[in-house]
C-alpha cells in the first residue's frame, strides 16, 4: 500500500512540476512579447518626436531637453490610452523600462560619466513621472488647462509663444488620442501604432486623407 501511495503522489507531483515548467515556458514567451513590442513602441515614439514641424511650426526648443520633453509627451499619450485598454496594460510597464534604458544609453554617448548617468537617469525618470501626472490632471481639465501645462513644460521659457502653438499642440494631443484608443489592441501588442501628422505640417491634411 505505501509503494502504492508513493508512486501515484511521485506521479502528481510530476504532472504538476509538468504543468507549472509549461507555465513559465508560456509567461516568458509573454514576456517576451511584450518587450518586442514596447521595443517597437518606443521607437516610433523617438520617430514621431523627430518630426521637423515639432520644432519649426510650434516652436519646441530642438535641443536634448525638447526632445526629451516630447518623448515624454507621446509616452504619455500611449500609457493614458493603455491604461483604458486592460489588454494593453502588460506592455505599459515594459514601456517605460525601455525608455530609461534608452536614456542610459543615450547618456553615455553624450560622454557623460559612468558615477553621473545613474544620478541624471533617476532625475530624468523623476521628471517623466511628473511629467504623466500632470498631463493626466490637465487633459482631464479641458483644453485651456492642457494647454497651458503643455506651454510650461515644452516651450522654452524665454520663447514668446502665441495662442496658435498653443492651440496647435493641443489640438495634437486630442487628436492622438482619440485615434490611439480607436486603434485596435492587437496592433498595440504588435508594437504597431499611428500618430497624427504633426502640427503645422504643410501636407497635414493630404497625409491624414492618404492614410
Amino acid at each position: 500500500m505505501g509503494a502504492k501511495i508513493a508512486a501515484h503522489t511521485r506521479s502528481v507531483n510530476g504532472g504538476e512540476l509538468i504543468h507549472w515548467l509549461e507555465s513559465a515556458k508560456k509567461r516568458r514567451r509573454c514576456r517576451a512579447m511584450h518587450r518586442e513590442a514596447s521595443r517597437k513602441l518606443y521607437e516610433r515614439i523617438v520617430a514621431q518626436s523627430r518630426e521637423p514641424s515639432f520644432y519649426t511650426c510650434t516652436k519646441i526648443p530642438d535641443t536634448v531637453n525638447g526632445r526629451f520633453e516630447l518623448i515624454v509627451l507621446h509616452l504619455f499619450l500611449l500609457l493614458y490610452c493603455f491604461n483604458r485598454k486592460s489588454i494593453a496594460a502588460p506592455v505599459s510597464q515594459d514601456l517605460i523600462d525601455v525608455m530609461i534604458e534608452d536614456l542610459d544609453r543615450a547618456l553615455r554617448q553624450m560622454g557623460v560619466g559612468d558615477l553621473s548617468v545613474g544620478r541624471k537617469v533617476k532625475k530624468m525618470a523623476s521628471i517623466t513621472q511628473v511629467r504623466l501626472r500632470t498631463y493626466e490632471t490637465a487633459l482631464e481639465g479641458g483644453d485651456t488647462r492642457l494647454g497651458q501645462a503643455l506651454s510650461e513644460n515644452l516651450f522654452a521659457p524665454t520663447e514668446a509663444i502665441t495662442d496658435v502653438e498653443t492651440k496647435l499642440i493641443t489640438d495634437y494631443v486630442r487628436e492622438a488620442i482619440t485615434g490611439l484608443l480607436e486603434m485596435p489592441c492587437k496592433d498595440v501588442m504588435s508594437g504597431t501604432v499611428v500618430f497624427p501628422i504633426p502640427p503645422g505640417d504643410t501636407n497635414r491634411e493630404f497625409n491624414r486623407a492618404a492614410r
